[in-house]
């Protein structure tokens, strides 16, 4: 997986989005 196409920014929209998506599916769970 290569990062080269994305700028820093769009980097850590993403990163933090799947963070997000990581910790609705645990209360979901929880």
């Amino acid at each position: 997986m290569t990062d080269a196409s994305r700028t820093p920014q769009q980097t850590a929209e993403f990163v933090r989005d799947g963070m997000f998506a990581n910790d609705n599916a645990s209360k979901g769970l929880g």
